[in-house]
């Protein structure tokens, strides 16, 4: 998988921000391993408001699939989907891979997630969260 830009800060495996329209965008880089979904997890609660949080998971930044990752992932939805509205996660065009992987997570825990290859919601004009 070829991302589709380029990792603002090398060696950074994710950031968060929040437009000034209330979006959360996260966005994904490289390879995330486990710890590190379960951090940016934890980061993205910390940021989400309590209902009606509409939230972007860009994944247009990694560079390959780690199965380990879904589990969190999972997890998380599971745990905390009635807080969640909207859940859009930007895929690569070129990857049906990470579609079907998406897909499966949404019908596990009962979400519906919208993919798609870009995202006109309003993104932040910085991502001050990083890990």
């Amino acid at each position: 998988m070829v991302a589709e830009f380029a990792n603002p800060m090398p060696g950074k495996l994710w950031e968060i921000g929040k437009s000034e329209s209330g979006v959360v965008w996260i966005r994904y880089f490289l390879t995330t391993p486990e710890a590190d979904m379960r951090a940016s997890l934890a980061a993205l609660l910390e940021v989400m408001p309590e209902a009606n949080a509409r939230i972007v998971m860009d994944l247009r930044g990694l560079t390959a699939h780690n199965p380990d990752s879904r589990g969190p992932a999972q997890e998380w939805l599971k745990a905390y989907k009635k807080r969640i509205t909207s859940l859009t996660v930007v895929v690569p065009r070129a990857v049906p891979i990470v579609k079907l992987i998406t897909a499966a997570v949404g019908f596990a825990v009962g979400i519906r997630i919208r993919m798609e290859d870009h995202c006109d919601l309003p993104e932040p004009k910085s991502f001050p969260r990083v890990g």
